[in-house]
């Protein structure tokens, strides 16, 4: 961030920061030092991003600088050193909103350059409203539960990979309406033939499906590479008039209800997300989009405006996709009460229960090839002699679900005409971000799972293990968990062991 507040500086002829005509420091050729610079920086606190409401520990700030200096805006970061740029100018505003569970007391930096090029740093402290909870949108972009989540290029919504590309502006409403428009798509990795659009040498770094951008409940975005190198810098986001629902008219006026609200980017040289470019713009960034899909694992934006600056419906606009496996919690329970079904569709034989051979693979679908059979939930009525040869109870078919609550922290399932059957605790632990980060229990296959589900009793569909004679499973280990699915393991076998290839039990649903 010093390197482009200077190198800014010295391109806009700015070397003195502070403006001669109206510079009243008598330090010699108007020199200040960090107490004037502390001074002489002028800020109201507002409570709303349109600073029309002051409130002594708002948020959101105006600022003005006496005497007027070019000034970066800064907070250090207390984990590991690093700097957000919170603003830059003479006068301006910034947003100030920490973690929850923060210090309403907050430091901001400031950082200018004198006369003979020496620099100078001050700091200002504020109180400020800390969030006693975050807002929706916050929640599926950052998590509620972890803090900060990974978004990655989503290959998975078309046929040809696309994440990235081009299409008509404003072509339909609602809930994938824009996508009728959809002229072009590109695959992440075949980004380096794109590199025309990009303005910058950080336009390869973007180039494949394995970099990804994280955001934080702080309202920041920090980019990495596909070997986890920092790309461009942390820049900030806001989400504006967001509320759940489709309710914005399109920029050209020519589609109602065509998104859900607004995504802003600043604070970076660059518009602050993943390869950030306008198509056939010759490099011009992206910091103001259109939300057209947010949910816990997808994120769709569109920039509106063609090269010319310029949005008319069908003509050229941008758009990307993101998707993220980052949030358990929100996956599971999409921050409410979440049902989930047994999936037929996802085997030929449409079993959604069964056995295997344990710790046959690693990795997403690395454990299905050790499965050894698979049964279809109608026919689970034939298999009770795994329950202790207790009673069919409903949940022995294809209709039947299960809840996961959010506010309750309770799973409940239930049969397929709706009575409750039975309702347990649940806990997700050693959560490791989406990532494959569990070896398997018996030591035989690292990158095995994501994560354990525990839960205080029998309280999933058809919870019982399979040839142990009615013993309910309470432990889990998800290997894997979408939006859209939920496959789980218990590893042990009837005796209680876990060995490599020992018959394990599996589960498969879906959202219902």
């Amino acid at each position: 961030m010093k390197k482009i507040l200077i190198s800014t500086i010295v391109a806009l002829g700015l070397l003195a920061s502070c403006d001669p005509a109206t510079d009243d420091i008598s330090a010699p050729k108007g020199n200040i030092t960090s107490e004037q610079l502390a001074a002489g920086f002028v800020t109201v606190q507002y409570a709303d991003a349109d600073h029309t409401t002051p409130q002594e520990d708002g948020n959101y700030f105006t600022f003005t600088t006496n005497p007027a200096c070019m000034v970066e805006i800064y907070q250090i970061n207390d984990e590991d050193g690093s700097e957000t740029q919170l603003g830059y100018g003479s006068a301006g505003s910034f947003k100030l909103a920490p973690k929850r569970g923060s210090d309403t007391t907050q430091t901001v930096w400031l950082r200018t350059l004198n006369y003979d090029a020496t620099e100078v740093t001050a700091s200002k402290t504020y109180t400020v409203e800390v969030a006693s909870e975050l807002t929706t949108e916050v929640r599926y972009l950052a998590s509620d539960d972890y803090g900060s989540k990974t978004w990655k290029w989503d290959t998975d919504w078309r046929e040809d990979q696309g994440s990235w590309g081009n299409a008509g502006y404003s072509a339909g409403s609602g809930d994938g309406g824009w996508e009728g428009g959809i002229w072009w798509a590109c695959y992440p990795d075949d980004l380096t033939g794109q590199l025309d659009h990009a303005a910058d040498s950080y336009g390869e770094s973007y180039a494949s499906v394995d970099c990804y951008m994280v955001f934080d409940e702080d309202g920041t975005i920090k980019r990495y590479d596909a070997d986890g190198n920092s790309i461009g810098g942390t820049a900030r986001y806001t989400v504006t008039d967001y509320t759940g629902e489709f309710h914005i008219t399109s920029a050209d006026n020519a589609a109602e209800n065509f998104a859900l609200g607004y995504l802003d980017t600043e604070g970076t040289e660059d518009g602050g997300i993943l390869w950030p470019y306008v198509i056939n713009a010759g490099g011009a960034y992206a910091n103001h989009f259109e939300i057209v899909k947010l949910d816990a694992g997808h994120l769709r934006l569109v920039y509106p405006y063609s090269s010319d600056g310029t949005a008319g419906n069908w003509a050229e606009c941008t758009w990307w996709a993101f998707k993220s496996t980052s949030d358990a919690v929100a996956s599971l329970t999409d921050f409410g009460t979440k049902a989930w079904t047994w999936d037929t569709d996802w085997r030929d034989d449409q079993g959604a229960w069964g056995n295997a051979g344990y710790s046959a693979g690693s990795g997403e679908d690395g454990w299905t090839s050790g499965i050894w059979w698979a049964c279809y939930p109608d026919d689970l009525t034939g298999q009770l002699n795994h329950t202790g040869d207790a009673p069919a109870t409903g949940e022995e078919s294809v209709d039947a679900y299960m809840t996961f609550d959010w506010n309750t922290n309770t799973v409940t399932s239930y049969a397929a005409d709706g009575t409750p059957l039975r309702s347990a605790g649940y806990e997700i632990t050693d959560w490791g971000g989406g990532e494959y980060t569990i070896t398997s229990a018996d030591g035989a296959a690292e990158g095995y799972a994501m994560g354990y589900l525990e839960t205080s009793g029998a309280g999933i569909l058809f919870p019982w293990v399979i040839n142990a004679g009615g013993v309910n499973a309470t432990h889990f280990e998800i290997v894997k968990l979408t939006t859209d699915q939920l496959q789980l393991v218990y590893p042990y076998s009837s005796d209680g062991s876990a060995g490599n290839w020992a018959e394990c039990t599996w589960w498969a649903f879906k959202a219902k």
